[in-house]
């Protein structure tokens, strides 16, 4: 991966953990490095109202004029600080993304930031509010104080449920998600991590980040969802733990507004494995000793603010957004980078990360990533009508998009994996790939790879269909290849075959919601798409280990 010398000044430091005066100082410092490159040009200052940045290829100029009346009106005492302090902030947060993300990508956040103060919180979180950066305002609003009230987190959810509608605006309608590889390895991390040695107030602390990865990467909830999970949340009967979590029902505008957690949030109950319930049980009995929450929820905050060295404010009536974002960043900063030695990236593409590297993950991602999972692996149907907590099954049906991309990327790593001795894996005991040796010749030339057809059965034959019905459509059969292409030659028609059942799916979703269909059918689509992911699995891990051969 090329090195840049604007990522080597921040190589050191890739971002600050909290925004203050220390912050503030070195952000100054790098300001005078970068404009030593002429990637800040000469005529720019620090506290300057424009800044004029340059890539060589295009020049943009980084503009600073907030609205200071409308600052004091609605911001100050929500961020307890001055409107030049807030200028300060934004700017130190600007200098910390130099490096890792291009020009536009900076000007279009500070376009967002400058939006959002310069209008009043009841129209940003109204959820007409459009942002083109949410993440990176996310990053933003949580770096630079922990104090803050209800007011702050209806902000993070208003940026929460931008990110969601994003994903219908872009062009392959996909939340832009860290590379898959990203995923697999935080949870290799954050698992290692808690195996290991450590004090009592690390593993606290941590606590709440270690059991949002465990429970809202397999039941897709949202940030807030997970946060106000009641402290009483764990039952068992006939040896059978359950979790009792938080639901909103208010998403789409179609229920009443009540402004209680009893009114605005439904309560349900799921079974969880007894492991996961003993870790939850053990969090609860070692923070006995701490202060309960103002909402009785399930973390405390004492152990964080100790950690930060600051005083309980008023307004942390529980373990906020704000806090659970800042636990993230400590993650990445103390443990993935410092105790392991990763490298954090900030700008990603849909290609494999390099070994050593990570890329930065955000709380909302784990939502998507467990309905891709519930989806892969063939969920039951009640959890199918569970995870349709979207108001419209048309934006559900974006996410199982990237179920390919996850799979290539699980298989991708596992092999890597294989080939370098750490582990063994075995996808399954049912061959879905057949031999590549054998196939039969047919009347166009194409090569039939079917053992069943070889025999003379049309079992295989039986489940290939054409858009008109056509029984034993050979385009559409996985065992089929076109005169001169190879069987590893083309993914396309496992990819087709997925991305089919994920549209009957979400049919069958749709039908039962308009009680004209039987959840039974979504249990039927579902193990359709289980076994579709099953052959693609497979298909790839004797793809590269042919190529390895």
């Amino acid at each position: 991966m090329n090195v840049t010398t604007a990522e080597k000044l921040v190589s050191s430091k890739t971002t600050y953990i909290f925004l203050d005066k220390d912050s503030v100082e070195d952000a100054k410092t790098k300001f005078l490095e970068f404009q030593k490159l002429n990637i800040i040009k000469p005529e720019s200052t620090f506290d300057g109202s424009v800044w004029q940045t340059t890539d060589q290829y295009s020049n943009i100029g980084l503009h600073f004029e907030f609205d200071e009346k409308s600052y004091k009106k609605h911001y100050e005492a929500l961020f307890e600080m001055s409107f030049r302090d807030f200028l300060a902030m934004v700017k130190t947060y600007l200098i910390s993304l130099l490096g890792k993300n291009v020009l536009v990508t900076l000007a279009g956040v500070l376009l967002d930031i400058r939006h959002i103060i310069n209008t009043a919180p009841r129209i940003v979180t109204s959820g007409d509010f459009t942002f083109d950066m949410p993440w990176l305002c996310m990053d933003f609003f949580t770096s630079f104080s922990l104090n803050m009230d209800d007011r702050f987190d209806d902000l993070m959810d208003a940026l929460e449920g931008c990110m969601e509608k994003k994903i219908m605006r872009r062009h392959q309608n996909q939340r832009d998600l860290a590379t898959f590889d990203t995923y697999f390895l935080f949870d290799e991390l954050i698992k290692r991590y808690w195996q290991e040695d450590i004090p009592e107030e690390d593993r606290l602390f941590y606590y709440p980040l270690y059991l949002w990865w465990q429970i809202t990467a397999v039941m897709p909830l949202r940030p807030r969802e997970f946060i106000l999970t009641e402290r009483n949340c764990l039952s068992c009967k006939d040896g059978e733990y359950h979790l009792r979590l938080r639901r909103t029902h208010l998403k789409g505008g179609q229920s009443a507004i009540a402004y209680t957690l009893d009114g605005d949030y439904d309560i349900f109950t799921c079974r969880i494995p007894e492991k996961l319930a003993n870790e939850i049980q053990t969090y609860i009995n070692l923070t006995e000793k701490y202060a309960a929450t103002d909402l009785d929820t399930l973390f405390v905050t004492d152990v964080h603010y100790k950690k930060w060295g600051m005083r309980k404010n008023r307004n942390s009536r529980y373990l906020s957004y704000t806090n659970m974002n800042t636990i993230l960043r400590y993650f990445y900063e103390e443990i993935i980078r410092d105790r392991y030695g990763y490298s954090i990236v900030y700008e990603h593409d849909s290609s494999h990360l390099d070994d050593g590297e990570i890329c930065y993950i955000h709380l909302g991602d784990t939502r998507h990533i467990a309905l891709i999972n519930i989806m892969q692996e063939g969920g039951t149907p009640v959890t199918a009508m569970l995870l349709a907590g979207h108001t419209n099954t048309e934006m559900a049906s974006h996410y199982y998009s990237n179920i390919t991309q996850m799979i290539e990327c699980k298989t991708y790593r596992q092999h890597r994996r294989l080939i370098s001795g750490d582990s063994k894996f075995s996808i399954s005991n049912v061959s879905y790939v057949p031999s590549t040796k054998a196939f039969t010749t047919l009347s166009d030339n194409g090569k039939c790879y079917s053992e069943a057809y070889r025999n003379g059965e049309i079992t295989d034959c039986l489940c290939s269909v054409g858009e008109n019905g056509e029984i034993g459509y050979c385009p559409k059969c996985i065992h089929y290849r076109r005169d001169g292409i190879s069987y590893f030659g083309s993914d396309d028609i496992y990819k087709r075959n997925i991305e089919a059942d994920c549209k009957m799916l979400t049919e069958a979703i749709e039908l039962v919601r308009k009680e004209k269909g039987s959840p039974e059918e979504i249990g039927e689509v579902l193990r359709r798409l289980y076994s579709s992911s099953k052959s693609y699995q497979a298909y790839l891990l004797n793809k590269l280990n042919e190529k390895e051969e």
